[in-house]
């Protein structure tokens, strides 16, 4: 019975519908909109000891670029591990790794290996310099580093031009 009475409401609510939906616009009334002029009151110029004086502009403290570049050693390897510099330029290595002893640089110029350099063992903390004075392209090394596989991340390039 109940379910007799459901599709009766049903085909009436069908049957009441129309067969297009209608769509009604309205239409709102526009309202003009009043311009409000705005008066600009200048402001009036101070002059003599009444006037405000300036603050002065602080600029940002300079920060004072190492005199020499520098090549940092961590336990990845050389930062940056490739360098252009001029020639006679002084080229400071920094030992950043504190998990190595110290780690000891062999370099040579490709094209002239007579000419090289080397360095004691340099300590974690501490630094070392070498100054190019021939141009050409450097091959530096770690030699301290036993695994094979690691001594290749160890690979810097030094170009002095």
């Amino acid at each position: 019975m109940r379910i007799a009475a459901i599709l009766v409401c049903i085909v009436l609510l069908v049957a009441c519908a129309p067969a297009f939906p209608q769509q009604v616009v309205v239409q709102e009334p526009e309202v003009p909109i009043e311009e409000i002029p705005v008066e600009e009151t200048p402001e009036p110029i101070v002059e003599g000891p009444e006037a405000e004086e300036e603050e002065p502009i602080e600029e940002p403290p300079v920060v004072e670029e190492p005199k020499n570049p520098q090549i940092l050693i961590d336990e990845l390897g050389f930062l940056p591990n490739n360098i252009t510099i001029p020639r006679g330029e002084t080229l400071e290595f920094i030992n950043n790794d504190l998990t190595q002893q110290g780690h000891s640089l062999i370099g040579w110029n490709r094209k002239n290996t007579k000419d090289r350099f080397s360095s004691a063992a340099v300590r974690s903390g501490a630094n070392w310099s070498y100054t190019f004075e021939t141009k050409g392209t450097y091959e530096v090394i770690d030699v301290s580093i036993e695994d094979e596989q690691l001594r290749e991340d160890f690979n810097l390039i030094i170009r002095v031009i």
